[in-house]
């Protein structure tokens, strides 16, 4: 067997040791040199695996960064942007640039870093300048010869030192002053005697000329006025000072305080203190200096400098004129108390938009990033160790705080795309700081997978005859390779069929039939469809497809029963389901699935059932069973197929009453709550009758009484199924003679029990002499006999109405009332009025009654009454009025009204007094059972109330032949309504006033 032995040379760093040098300001691109010639690279690498070097640059710089660039197949370096030294390098004589190439094999695990040392080569493109462009002096007039003070230093930015020097001349020179050079500052000296008097102020120039070989200036302009002398300069207490503060101190703190005296008195002995001009940009940045006291405070933090030394120097000038001024020098020591984290710095080798990329098949020990480390802190602080956990890469340390990152194991982009690494870093300090970093390498695909069909077998149905071209279904293929190499394509092996039917397939995978399938003679195809993936070295794969030819629909869904009846509760919640119903197709797929629906036209209801397409029969809104009690209605089964078909089965749904209404007492009610009873009625004497009723059917609505309390008494008590009240003894004319509060209790029989109470008071009065022959038990009797009558009356007129309505086929109809007329109305005959004048205002009642009011004189068959042509407001004012007003009652009026009363009273035993409705105004809003009694109330009391002898025709006609009662007889309570199981629907209510 033959064995391949690989050498994997890795050399970490070379150092080139010659320098290449650039001009600064020279035209881009600019060629330096050959990194390959430079580090002979040759002599490592035989020639043929030096093509498959490749080289980039992995500086931390990202001005070299920019500037510089790199051939990464021949190593050519080139600048290809203008370099400006005194960007580069500032504040050094020689200006060398260091630079780090890394050199990597495509073929091998050879990596490779170099040094590279780029020397700038300095030109005077710089002119010197001037901190201010004048400066202003005064002198005294009687300063000696030799007299001098400092003038503003030129700086030159320029680096090389021919061109950094610098010259002072100064013009004009007919002065009494001249220049000289100390320690690189001008000074302008005293050389004749001033006289305030001849001359009291000069101007002259001072001309800074750098050595370049084409020289450059700049001139400041320097005014001299002559005063007093001020001839003593500040003197510092020390010449010198040092100090050490730790990194942590405080801003706005004071590290020392420096201390200058004038020996001049009075202005020219005031001192001010400030920070030289020449002090370095960064003494400025973290220091001040009080111009007053002389202290120096720290005015940024210096968290970051730890370890470092500020030189500050201190200009101490006083007040006098002219402004003389001296200078002490402060060395600062900075101590490093507190430890900071690691700084790490990561260079991806041929990164892509910040993100490092690696071949699938790359070999072990491929090198994907650099990583350097700085940590600014001292001694163990400084030192950092770090660490990285992949299962694919590994951090390998190159020298003191640098490391590379490589290839630990074989790659797979299927399983794994990209890989994200973190590295962390923490020094020695106690207690350690830890930082880390992150990067992504994306793993570059390679054909390496074959397409994979999501199914090893297809199954299509198709129907037969179906139009041209005729899709038949769709296969897919998935490569897991990236590009290309993940793109598929599709193809039929075999032509048999192919030609037979003429299928194809496109390179989506959708296969189409060009010609009719028969179910006939085939029902099922068979084809062979193969993926081939688009990669250089094609990989392929092969699944198989079944055409099914179905029939076409010709079979009705049938339901298993033609009627379904189901039974609900009639406060099941929504959604609620009642049952479902099943019907079967005899075809096959789509042609034998059956939905469901509601048949719903032609109804003018709405019903509050839904029909689910499964056929499921669910409540969409709340059941009432006093309101409909039984639901009828037709579901249709429709199949998939085309052409469409459908059965229709109907549904029977029937409601279970709840108990859920209350027990409504009707008598005793507010201002209908007392009976009075003589002291002479026999025991067991019925007194009166509870009158309520209950909304509910069957054991729900039916009522059982009782008595809670009786202001403690046994006198009384109540029969727990009809409500009559009687006296339990005879009354004791000493101790019963009283007014009792009856506390009523009626209850339904229904799950849970249902209750209602009531008061009722009895009054028990002594009777006088002429009332002792009167019978109280037969008055009493007589009250409750026409009450039980009334209630009896009514209920029968309630359950006829509902019968009528269910044989009119439930359609909507009113429901008309009619009483007697009384009041003095005396030729009014009937009044219609809508529900919702109930809550309106007086007003509006009015006008409405007065224009819809009927007359006896608009019967025909009957005499008229009132004969007036007024109008129809002013014969109903003038109704009211007679009913009101007793004066306009005279003896003629009650003549006409005994012969309407005859004649009306033959027209009701003719049956001219069956009422219709006269007005049809409002035949939609509904009027309940509780409406109903509560008008009949209103009758009754009304009948009390205004019970006269000029009415008792009228009353009698109606009550005694139609009730079988007269208001002639003694009304000591009034009627109500007892339980009640007919349920109604009213569209309104015509009343009689």
């Amino acid at each position: 067997m033959e064995k391949e032995i690989f050498l994997i040379i890795v050399l970490t760093h070379v150092s080139v040791n010659s320098y290449l040098t650039l001009v600064e300001e020279a035209s881009h691109p600019v060629l330096l040199g050959n990194v390959a010639n430079l580090t002979d690279i040759s002599r490592i690498l035989a020639s043929e695996d030096l093509s498959s070097l490749r080289y980039t640059i992995v500086s931390r710089s990202d001005k070299l960064d920019r500037k510089f660039e790199i051939d990464d197949i021949s190593s050519d370096l080139s600048a290809v942007e203008a370099i400006d030294r005194e960007e580069m390098c500032s504040d050094v004589q020689e200006c060398i640039l260091k630079m780090d190439i890394a050199v990597q094999s495509l073929t091998s695990a050879f990596f490779m870093k170099f040094h590279v040392n780029i020397k700038v080569i300095d030109i005077n493109d710089n002119t010197p300048e001037f901190e201010v462009e004048s400066f202003r002096t005064s002198v005294a007039e009687n300063a000696k010869i030799g007299w001098s003070i400092a003038l503003p230093n030129a700086v030159d930015k320029d680096g090389s030192a021919n061109n950094h020097l610098i010259s002072y001349n100064l013009s004009p020179t007919h002065i009494p002053f001249d220049l000289e050079i100390k320690d690189n500052t001008p000074w302008l000296v005293l050389v004749s005697q001033l006289d305030r008097e001849t001359t009291q102020r000069y101007i002259t120039s001072v001309i800074a000329i750098d050595a370049g070989d084409t020289t450059r200036n700049s001139t400041l302009s320097v005014y001299i006025n002559v005063s007093d002398a001020n001839d003593n300069p500040p003197v510092f207490q020390q010449k010198s000072y040092e100090t050490r503060i730790p990194e942590s101190i405080n801003t706005n703190a004071t590290i020392l305080q420096v201390t200058a005296e004038d020996l001049d008195a009075g202005v020219n002995s005031r001192v001010e203190y400030s920070l030289a001009r020449d002090n370095a940009p960064n003494v400025k940045k973290y220091f001040q200096i009080d111009p007053l006291s002389g202290g120096i405070r720290v005015l940024t933090s210096l968290r970051s400098e730890g370890g470092k030394q500020f030189d500050i120097t201190v200009q101490a000038s006083d007040s006098g004129f002219p402004v003389l001024s001296a200078y002490v020098y402060i060395a600062v020591f900075i101590t490093d108390t507190q430890n900071d984290a690691p700084s790490i710095n990561t260079q991806l080798l041929f990164s892509r938009n910040g993100v490092a990329s690696i071949q699938e098949s790359s070999p072990f020990g491929r090198v994907v990033a650099l990583v350097n480390v700085d940590d600014n802190d001292s001694g163990f602080n400084g030192e950092a160790i770090c660490s990285m956990e992949n299962n694919y890469f590994q951090l390998q340390r190159l020298q003191q705080n640098e490391y590379k990152v490589s290839l630990r194991r074989p790659l797979n982009r299927e399983l794994i795309s990209k890989h994200d690494l973190v590295i962390s870093c923490h020094d020695l300090g106690n207690p350690p700081l830890t930082s880390t970093s992150s990067f992504t390498v994306v793993v570059e695909d390679e054909n390496d997978s074959q397409p994979v069909f999501e199914s090893d077998i297809y199954r299509f149905v198709v129907q037969e005859n179906s139009t041209l071209p005729m899709y038949i279904g769709k296969v897919s293929a998935l490569d897991r390779d990236a590009g290309i190499n993940g793109d598929v394509m599709y193809d039929l092996v075999g032509d048999v069929n192919n030609k037979q039917f003429m299928l194809s397939i496109n390179n989506t995978g959708h296969i189409v039939a060009n010609t009719y399938l028969d179910y006939e003679m085939s029902s099922q195809i068979v084809l062979n469809v193969s993926a081939i993936d688009m990669g250089e070295n094609p990989l392929t794969a092969t699944t198989t497809v079944f055409v099914n030819v179905t029939d076409k629909n010709d079979n009705f869904p049938l339901f298993e029963k033609s009627l379904y009846s189901f039974r609900i509760l009639e406060n099941e919640p929504v959604k609620y389901v009642l049952g479902c119903v099943l019907a079967k197709d005899a075809d096959s797929g789509g042609n034998g699935n059956v939905s469901y629906t509601g048949l719903t036209e032609g109804r003018q209801d709405v019903l509050p059932f839904s029909v689910t397409s499964t056929g499921c029969v669910t409540l969409s809104e709340k059941l009432d069973y006093e309101r409909i009690n039984t639901y009828e209605f037709g579901i249709v089964a429709t199949d998939h197929g085309d052409p469409v078909m459908n059965t229709t089965a109907f549904v029977s749904i029937s409601l279970i009453d709840e108990n859920d209404n209350n027990p409504v007492i009707v008598f005793p009610m507010e201002n209908n709550d007392t009976i009075v009873i003589g002291h002479r009625t026999a025991a067991k004497t019925d007194i009166a009758v509870v009158q309520a009723y209950d909304m509910d059917s069957s054991e729900n609505g039916k009522l059982l009484y009782s008595l809670v309390s009786q202001n403690e008494s046994d006198l009384f008590e109540i029969d727990t199924t009809s409500g009559y009240i009687s006296t339990t003894r005879e009354i004791d004319i000493v101790h019963d003679i009283n007014t009792y509060i009856l506390w009523i209790h009626v209850s339904d029989c229904g799950t849970p029990q249902l209750q209602a109470t009531a008061y009722l008071n009895v009054q028990i009065q002594e009777l006088s002499v002429m009332d002792e022959g009167v019978s109280d038990r037969f008055k009493n009797l007589k009250i409750v006999t026409v009450l039980v009558c009334v209630t009896v009356l009514l209920s029968l007129s309630v359950m006829t109405i509902v019968c009528l309505i269910k044989y009119l086929d439930k359609r909507k109809k009113q429901v008309t009332i009619t009483r007697p007329r009384h009041l003095g109305l005396r030729d009014f005959n009937e009044i219609t009025i809508a529900p919702e004048m109930y809550n309106s205002t007086t007003s509006d009642r009015t006008k409405y009654v007065a224009n819809n009011m009927s007359y006896l004189t608009d019967l025909s068959d009957g005499p008229s009454v009132y004969t007036s042509t007024a109008s129809r407001q002013n014969r109903y004012n003038d109704v009211i009025r007679s009913s009101r007003d007793p004066k306009m009652n005279s003896k003629d009026d009650d003549d006409d009204e005994k012969k309407s009363c005859r004649h009306h009273k033959k027209a009701m035993q003719a049956g001219v007094n069956t009422w219709k409705p006269v007005n049809d105004l409002h035949s939609d809003p509904e009027v309940s059972v509780l409406d109903i009694m509560q008008r009949h109330n209103q009758v009754v009391r009304s009948v009390k109330a205004n019970r006269k002898q000029r009415h008792k025709c009228v009353a009698d006609v109606f009550y005694k032949e139609e009730l079988g009662w007269s208001p002639r007889d003694p009304l000591e309570s009034d009627s109500g309504v007892g339980g009640s199981d007919i349920e109604m629907k009213m569209s309104k209510i015509t009343i009689p006033v």
